[in-house]
């Protein structure tokens, strides 16, 4: 996810999260029948709302927003949901006799099957995406409670020290995320 779309994606939560919240206090202060909530319900003015919904514009415009609303929604859900994997790093040194390129791919499943080899250590999933405009590396160790995190904090210090040997130059962050199961 870019920055810009997480900060719009944040923007439109508080948002609506804040008419919400005053939406709901204006109902709980009516139904304790407090006086600032009668005085706000009095610019209110039923008869313009029971005109407009028997207008007939009131159609075509319930349409148009109806339309735009679902085309609103399916390009922020589309933008949510595309995958922004990547499988390749091209080297800076890359000139035009030819590009030098790296399979972050495959090294994130060599590194991901290393760091199954370290004991107590059940399951490694790697993804490669790119995370608010970052080419990012990602493991999730998954571990018995019971594993010796020295053990593991080194097995895991070392594949970092490989992915950087491996990288180079190249631009990429790299991340583990450690799951312990639950004790049985």
């Amino acid at each position: 996810m870019s920055r810009g779309l997480a900060g719009f994606d944040r923007f439109l939560i508080f948002l609506l999260s804040l008419l919400l919240i005053l939406g709901g206090l204006w109902a709980v202060l009516w139904y304790f029948d407090v006086s600032i909530a009668h005085r706000y319900a009095e610019y209110l003015d039923l008869g313009i709302v029971s005109r407009a919904f028997s207008a007939s514009w009131w159609p075509a415009a319930l349409g148009i927003f109806t339309a735009l609303s679902v085309i609103l929604g399916l390009i922020l859900l589309i933008a949510n949901l595309r995958r922004n994997s990547f499988n390749r790093l091209t080297s800076p040194h890359s000139n035009s006799t030819g590009d030098l390129s790296l399979a972050t791919t495959r090294l994130a499943d060599a590194v991901g099957d290393d760091l199954e080899k370290t004991p107590q250590v059940e399951d490694v999933k790697n993804t490669t995406k790119e995370d608010r405009g970052r080419q990012t590396l990602t493991w999730r160790i998954t571990a018995d409670p019971r594993v010796s995190m020295p053990t593991l904090i080194s097995a895991v210090n070392q594949a970092d020290q490989d992915v950087r040997e491996a990288v180079g130059d190249l631009d990429v962050d790299t991340r583990y995320l450690v799951q312990l199961n639950p004790v049985s």
